[in-house]
């Protein structure tokens, strides 16, 4: 139960990475103020996978909050993480992006620009769905491009939210996983273009980008 990190990748943006190795009893006894929203987790989820993720988020927000030098009033309101009706999460005066994979949770957040994450653990599945969301125009050969491309679009999905863009309004501009550690993906809906940064380890692939 703890912690990966917390950093600044681009001014005024926060990242923090969670790695989700306790209970859900585990998790609300190391952070009390979890207790206030156990009502609302029961009602929604049932699966205890779904807990955690649940409560894993707020208790990441309370870290990152809490680096940040939020007030102590702004750290007992940490949990208050609501959705508008398309789904995005919206946290006080922030703009959020939360993503959950296998054994990790990730948020992001920044007071002035739109941000977006995404993680997924490293696995071939993504080769099974490939032809869903690759256009025919991108690149990806092998399976760690496979799954940045995935991401990254996640990522762009997220950032634009309210475009509401399938696959194919995505175009991921070719890049070297070895190499570049970032991509550019077209919104083609809207002529705009993201940046895309992206990490990939043994266990998972992570991206990330803010507007």
């Amino acid at each position: 139960m703890a912690v990966v990190n917390i950093r600044e990748v681009y001014p005024g943006v926060s990242l923090g990475l969670w790695q989700m190795d306790e209970t859900v009893e585990q998790l609300v006894e190391a952070y009390p103020l979890l207790q206030a929203y156990r009502s609302q987790m029961e009602e929604k989820y049932k699966n205890d996978g779904r807990k955690l993720e649940f409560l894993a988020i707020r208790a990441l927000m309370y870290e990152m909050l809490k680096t940040n030098g939020a007030s102590k009033g702004l750290l007992s309101h940490a949990g208050d993480i609501t959705h508008n009706e398309a789904g995005k999460p919206l946290f006080r005066g922030y703009h959020i992006s939360v993503s959950h994979t296998k054994g990790y949770a990730a948020l992001i957040l920044s007071k002035n620009q739109e941000v977006a994450v995404d993680i997924e653990y490293f696995s071939d599945r993504v080769e099974r769905i490939a032809s869903k969301f690759l256009r025919k125009d991108e690149k990806a050969e092998d399976l760690d491009a496979k799954l940045v491309h995935w991401c990254a679009k996640e990522t762009v999905f997220k950032l634009f939210s309210e475009e509401k863009l399938m696959f194919e309004d995505m175009r991921v501009k070719p890049f070297d996983t070895m190499a570049d550690w970032s991509c550019d993906v077209e919104n083609l809906k809207s002529r705009k273009t993201a940046h895309v940064d992206f990490e990939l380890t043994m266990e998972f692939v992570l991206t990330y980008a803010a507007l």
